[in-house]
């Protein structure tokens, strides 16, 4: 409760209605690198199974990866080869040379740097023990 008397409007609103992103287009999406990419309605029903997201919430952001999601983006996000070797629960986030992990980067900058609560990156598997938790955020 302290925190809605000292937090900023923004964060209080971060902490009742996260933001949701698509990070599987982001490249097509998001067109101007100076402003916040297009949000998507927070349903579970706009989370696909080919698609990862990103969710912006007061104290983390939270990457929900689903299980068909292109090897590409897994790949140049985790360094990994498929999806089924990514780890269940990931706790930060690596930077590779390529393009799609420099847009994931240069988002969650943006992102961050208008806010200045600090903040984790966390990564989900769609069919870890805590995919469920997300839907709960």
């Amino acid at each position: 409760m302290l925190q809605f008397k000292t937090l900023p409007i923004d964060e209080i609103m971060l902490m009742v209605y996260p933001r949701l992103f698509s990070l599987h287009n982001l490249a097509e999406t998001w067109t101007d690198k100076n402003t916040v990419p297009p949000r998507i309605p927070l349903t579970a029903e706009k989370l696909t199974r080919q698609g990862a997201f990103l969710l912006q919430t007061h104290e983390h952001f939270i990457i929900w990866v689903g299980r068909h999601v292109s090897e590409i983006f897994v790949n140049s996000v985790y360094n990994v080869k498929s999806y089924s070797d990514l780890p269940e629960l990931n706790v930060g986030l690596d930077h590779y040379d390529n393009a799609i992990s420099d847009l994931l980067h240069d988002l969650i900058s943006l992102l961050s740097k208008v806010r200045n609560v600090p903040t984790t990156t966390v990564s989900v598997r769609e069919d870890s023990r805590s995919g469920p938790c997300f839907y709960n955020i």
